[in-house]
């Protein structure tokens, strides 16, 4: 039947070629994604590790600040005694001072302790410190060796809130640079004919 044949050949010359469906697959649009990894493996487990160690170490800087800021406000005089500085009235005001803010440093930085900004209040913290107790080396009747000794324990935890803070900060860059924006991804959707 000639109608027939038209109309077979008319259906068949509409139908759209599958290769003009052919369009970037999803893997494709989104960048550095190995389609064969599962749902959630995507990022790397040493980064992931890497900041929940980074996290646990500004809670427990965090915790640390609290801890010597307490000591220091309720008892300047013992602190005064194991950190070997001339025990006065001066000294233990300035001793319940450093504790107020080693408190409040401690309770900003658990409030958020993926602020790399808080981990370094305490690296400004740990300056004043350490001025402090440089000046309480030239005074009189101060004991040298304990002055020593709690000068380099301050220089440590200086040097592991430096750390943190690095790592915070980078970390925190890195989130933002990695930040997806508006991804737009076509799909090709193919219409049974009969």
């Amino acid at each position: 039947r000639p109608s027939t044949v038209l109309g077979t050949a008319l259906r068949s010359s509409e139908r759209p070629d599958a290769s003009t469906f052919r369009g970037p697959s999803i893997a494709s649009a989104i960048p550095n994604v190995d389609p064969f990894l599962p749902r959630g493996d995507h990022a790397m487990p040493q980064t992931q590790h890497a900041d929940r160690t980074t996290l646990q170490l500004s809670r427990g800087l965090g915790w640390f600040s609290i801890a010597l800021g307490a000591a220091e406000v309720m008892a300047p005089a013992a602190v005064a005694r194991i950190a070997g500085v001339n025990e006065n009235e001066r000294s233990h005001s300035i001793i319940r001072t450093l504790g107020a803010r080693e408190i409040s440093n401690g309770v900003a930085i658990l409030a958020d302790p993926s602020s790399a900004a808080r981990v370094w209040s305490r690296v400004a913290g740990d300056a004043v410190d350490l001025g402090f107790l440089g000046a309480a080396l030239r005074a009189e009747r101060s004991d040298g060796n304990r002055l020593g000794l709690a000068t380099a324990m301050v220089a440590g935890v200086t040097l592991l809130d430096v750390i943190a803070a690095q790592r915070l900060g980078s970390r925190n860059g890195a989130a933002q640079a990695a930040r997806p924006g508006v991804v737009s991804v076509e799909l090709a959707v193919r219409e049974p004919y009969d």
